[in-house]
């Protein structure tokens, strides 16, 4: 079985990205995003990088243009226990298990209270990486 990889950087300004793979009938969604795995398939790998701006997985930090940062971290439950990365560092990944059923992928997100921040914009770059 060969493992083909599709890494790219997004940023995302609506609630999904999308990429279809007509060679290998399929298609690839980010966001809220759904996989599934036929009966000749394998189900979808997702992993998220380190923050970009503080190369950590917990907690990433949101930086504003005058260096304010803020501390956040991203789950894969509800109960924000699991903290998603890569599989290294005590993080986990999110896939499908191989059926023919969908996966619906949510990230869940935590901006801890009591930050003592200025008010303003705050970003990361966080690489989603998708492997089938």
């Amino acid at each position: 079985m060969t493992r083909h990889t599709h890494q790219t950087s997004l940023v995302r300004l609506d609630t999904a990205w999308r990429t279809d793979d007509p060679q290998r009938l399929r298609t690839l969604g980010v966001g809220d995003t759904t996989s599934r795995a036929t009966a000749w398939s394998g189900a979808v790998r997702l992993t998220l990088s380190r923050s970009s701006n503080n190369n950590q997985f917990n907690p990433r930090h949101l930086a504003s243009a005058a260096d304010d940062r803020l501390t956040y971290d991203l789950f894969t439950d509800p109960a924000r226990t699991s903290i998603w990365g890569d599989g290294t560092d005590g993080t986990v990944t999110s896939g499908g298990d191989g059926d023919t059923t969908s996966a619906h992928h949510t990230i869940y997100g935590r901006i801890p209270a009591g930050q003592n921040v200025r008010i303003g914009t705050y970003s990361d770059l966080i690489t989603v990486t998708l492997e089938f």
